[in-house]
């Protein structure tokens, strides 16, 4: 059974409109693991907040010296409650939950960019040439340690990537800088990020072997246009790529070792790699 203050807490944070994701912040913070928050959010489904039942409590007459012993009784019971908790490491909440501020970014990609610094709350739309050319929603929030990204575009579509903070920071650079060939270390899943049915995206080598120092030209087939094709390497201080965007790139050995390049085609999501050992 769920702690009964763990209930009331959720229940004030939601009826004042919290998002639920930010009160399952806020519980990690203050201690509470997995188990506890989830066994206590069961009782508060999605579609809303699941009233508090109220009976008919009949008063009861009672004389004024029995009403102040009650009194007291409740402020020491409350009193001994808190340091409880104190020792349990989970701090009593307040009754009044401070409200979340959510940065209104706009278009700016430079707003949100200081906002993943933080990984502080933010939203904006954007206008990106990525996986559509329509406009996009961006919403940052935290998650435990890592920031969260929620993307939206106007056909419905929906991806969510999850990244520290300065992995978020480089990715929103690049996007401001107009490349979109690296995703970095992040994770991504949903619709946004499922590549196309029909992909026919190739490169021209499976596999290629260069000597230190040399460099090779590798060609992409099979893309919607040219300026939608991005290259990038696993390895960048093992094989680097010259050109960034394009329907070629040169490839260049510059330690031994190996690493993979890859053209991605960012208006399908389609995407192809050569494996290139440098020896």
């Amino acid at each position: 059974m769920a702690d009964d203050r763990l209930n009331e807490y959720i229940r004030t944070c939601l009826e004042k409109g919290l998002p639920r994701a930010r009160v399952m912040k806020n519980l990690y913070e203050a201690g509470w693991s997995d188990s506890e928050i989830e066994e206590a959010f069961d009782e508060f489904p999605v579609t809303g907040v699941r009233p508090t039942p109220k009976l008919p409590v009949k008063k009861p007459q009672l004389p004024g010296k029995y009403i102040a012993a009650g009194i007291v009784l409740v402020l020491v019971v409350v009193s001994v409650g808190l340091i409880l908790s104190r020792n349990q490491g989970k701090p009593a909440f307040q009754e009044h939950p401070k409200p979340i501020s959510v940065a209104d970014c706009g278009a700016s990609l430079q707003c949100m960019i200081a906002s993943a610094e933080k990984c502080s709350p933010a939203s904006g739309k954007a206008n990106l040439t990525i996986f559509t050319r329509e406009s996009l929603v961006i919403d940052i929030s935290q998650k435990k340690e890592l920031c969260t990204i929620v993307l939206t575009n106007n056909a419905g579509k929906e991806g969510t990537c999850e990244m520290k903070a300065a992995e978020m920071v480089a990715l929103l650079t690049r996007w401001k800088d107009g490349v979109y060939n690296d995703w970095g270390e992040s994770e991504c899943s949903g619709t946004l990020f499922k590549p196309s049915s029909n992909c026919s995206l190739h490169v021209s080598t499976a596999s290629l072997q260069l000597k230190l120092g040399d460099r090779s030209e590798i060609l992409a087939s099979g893309y919607s246009k040219e300026d939608t094709v991005f290259w990038s390497s696993d390895a960048p201080a093992i094989v680097s790529v010259e050109q960034g965007r394009g329907k070629s790139t040169f490839v260049r050995g510059n330690a031994v070792g190996n690493g993979k390049v890859t053209a991605r085609d960012i208006s399908s999501n389609c995407s192809s790699s050569a494996k290139i050992e440098v020896k």
